[in-house]
């Protein structure tokens, strides 16, 4: 359907321009608009990618077709050529499965695109030294803070822990507001919440001195994972400092985290930007900050989620690889551009890339989640980075499992999780 599509665009555009008077146009916009820029994007997406190139770009037309987000990266696999996309909308670990098999190109960035984003951002999209996609937005978690209920911020994760224990067993902060409560234990209240997957516990991992793998200049080393590094050996005490108060940092996942928040009966809820239609939503009294430091000296951070724009390989074949090119990257008016990553910001919930975009949001809860973002790690692109996921969530899932005499202790986890990334990686 795609590839008639296509064809009936192109055969519009140019009878449009026969009677407007093509002879008239430069040669070189004469041929641009004899084509057109087919760009995959999400539900979220689509609008905004439509609204920004709605004049088309240099002349082609674009035309935006909407595909499930998680479906792009399979779709772009099995598509026929005639049918295929020259441009995708896509997360930045998809870099190393999609450059390894051929399906992206590498971009060329001029001086005045790199100096509007930021090198964790480009990293995010780059393999084996070429950048492959233009970031738009980035995403991370953050710690949300009912502010009745904690009226005041942790200064360390340990006044984290010792607060919400405070609030759920004594309702000196009331989720009511009524002074006749104060003294009593909230009902059914959970101190704080985090699923179990190595993902949102990462500002954890980072906060103690552990890792996914060594990197080098943006470059991770699967061969080199420091998920039990140095650090994190002669940190697990903290962790298991954690483990043994067994109210706190119990399993379970987002929906279950949400359900006691959102009933104002946890006082604490890691998540990230993909909450911030249900937080408005809420009308609850919020604050949104960066996990405060486990240990002194180390700066947790969370891991940064980026989204962007990638040129396939089939943009050459259909002609356009030039356009496509130049739309993704250009700093001025293309994906690139303050208008493109503000709109897109918008309509996804997501930080900017654009560091001068990202100044200028004026949504307070993005703004928030951005700025807790701030040095964090993006996650690795690479292939091997599987074996981070499932070997991370199945330690920390055995430190903290809701049933204390099947606890494991944090360093036998740790332990484990670093043998089992390294054998995963070796095959």
């Amino acid at each position: 359907m795609l590839a008639i599509s296509r064809r009936k665009a192109v055969a519009g555009l140019v009878a449009g321009l026969v009677v407007a008077g093509m002879a008239t146009l430069p040669a070189a916009q004469a041929a641009a608009a004899k084509k057109t820029i087919v760009i995959w994007a999400d539900s979220n997406r689509t609008a905004a990618v439509k609204s920004l190139f709605s004049a088309g770009w240099s002349g082609a037309k674009v035309s935006v077709v909407t595909k499930d987000f998680g479906a792009i990266r399979d779709d772009l696999g099995t598509v026929k050529a005639d049918a295929a996309p020259d441009v995708i909308v896509g997360a930045h670990d998809w870099t190393g499965q999609l450059a390894a098999n051929g399906s992206i190109v590498p971009l060329t960035l001029s001086a005045a695109t790199r100096a509007v984003m930021p090198g964790y951002a480009l990293d995010a999209f780059s393999y084996n030294g070429s950048v492959y996609g233009m970031p738009t937005q980035l995403e991370n978690v953050a710690l949300v803070r009912n502010t009745t209920l904690a009226p005041t911020a942790p200064t360390s994760f340990e006044q984290l822990r010792t607060m919400s224990k405070t609030i759920c067993d004594t309702g000196l902060a009331l989720s009511t507001g009524k002074k006749a409560d104060a003294g009593k234990p909230i009902p059914g209240c959970s101190r704080i919440n985090l699923p179990m997957n190595g993902y949102h516990e990462y500002p954890l991992l980072s906060g103690i001195g552990g890792g996914a793998f060594k990197r080098t200049n943006g470059t991770d080393d699967p061969n080199t994972p420091i998920f039990y590094s140095a650090a994190a050996q002669a940190n697990i005490d903290v962790v298991r400092g954690w483990a043994s108060d067994t109210s706190f940092l119990n399993k379970g996942d987002e929906d279950y985290s949400y359900s006691k928040f959102f009933a104002k009966k946890n006082p604490f809820m890691v998540t990230g930007p993909w909450s911030i239609g249900d937080l408005k939503k809420s009308k609850l009294k919020l604050a949104i900050s960066a996990l405060p430091n486990m240990v002194p000296g180390t700066n947790p951070v969370p891991w940064l989620g980026v989204q962007g724009f990638m040129v396939t390989k089939f943009a050459a074949g259909h002609g356009v690889a030039d356009l496509a090119t130049s739309m993704v990257t250009d700093s001025t008016k293309g994906m690139a551009s303050v208008k493109a990553q503000k709109s897109l910001a918008t309509a996804n919930f997501r930080a900017p890339a654009n560091s001068e975009a990202g100044a200028q949001v004026s949504d307070a809860l993005i703004a928030a989640f951005g700025a807790a973002g701030a040095g964090g790690i993006s996650m690795p692109n690479i292939p091997q980075v599987g074996c981070y996921w499932g070997s991370a969530g199945g330690a920390w899932t055995s430190i903290f499992n809701s049933s204390i005499a099947d606890r494991v202790d944090a360093g036998t986890a740790f332990a484990k999780a670093q043998s089992d990334i390294a054998n995963c990686v070796k095959g």
